[in-house]
């Protein structure tokens, strides 16, 4: 759920695992496509690659990598990047970190890009680590509000479109979750990214370029899904 530069603001499962999709586009059905089997990767977690043949139909290449995660796995965890040494809500939410530092510094297995952040200094692109940084939309790290949703956000980055879940990993979408925000009671982990690209089955992404009309997010750039 991003198109912009590098987010710093991770999701990963702690211990085992995570989710994510990098996606390029969106693929149609009837271009020449190769999909990979799914191969395990780590304990309750699977690897898919997807790319296709660049042709009439769909002219630049394209490249998926797909991570199925096994929520009912007890030795699976969902571990989003915690609260930033002396919080600062709006101000000093999380600190900047690489997601491939990210992951060693909290010894995980899989991780991804997650919520849109503004450093200071650097914005939406640090140019190092340790960047004190405000989180967009909702995000829960093991229950700890790192990010509460907020209608000074939507002012600036309207990101609303938050996944949670349960701390028994049940999980649940809000596609709209703007101030004063969905109920989190019970609420273990959350984040939040930009649009819903599917919803129910359906494919929404081609409304996304009508109700979300920013022309940069709408080109070709990778994204987190």
């Amino acid at each position: 759920m991003r198109e912009r530069a590098p987010i710093r603001s991770p999701f990963a499962a702690k211990a085992l695992t995570a989710l994510g999709w990098l996606v390029f586009a969106v693929a149609s059905a009837s271009a020449s496509i190769e999909i990979s089997p799914w191969q395990p990767l780590y304990k309750g977690i699977e690897h898919a690659v997807g790319t296709n043949q660049a042709d009439a139909l769909i002219p630049r290449l394209q490249v998926a990598y797909c991570m199925r995660v096994d929520l009912a796995d007890p030795d699976v965890q969902l571990f989003p990047t915690p609260p930033a040494p002396d919080y600062a809500a709006e101000v000093r939410e999380t600190l900047s970190l690489t997601v491939s530092n990210f992951l060693k510094q909290h010894r995980l297995k899989v991780a991804i890009d997650c919520n849109f952040y503004r450093g200071n200094p650097g914005l939406s692109d640090p140019t190092s680590e340790g960047v004190p940084c405000e989180v967009y939309g909702l995000q829960i790290c093991t229950g700890a509000v790192v990010s509460a949703t907020t209608v000074a956000d939507a002012r600036t980055e309207a990101r609303h479109a938050s996944l949670l879940f349960t701390s028994d990993k049940q999980a649940m979408f809000a596609f709209d979750n703007r101030a004063p925000g969905t109920n989190t009671a019970g609420i273990h982990t959350a984040v939040t990214g930009y649009y819903p690209v599917v919803s129910n089955g359906v494919n929404v992404g081609a409304a996304a370029a009508v109700n979300y009309p920013d022309p940069y997010v709408h080109q070709p750039q990778p994204r987190t899904l």
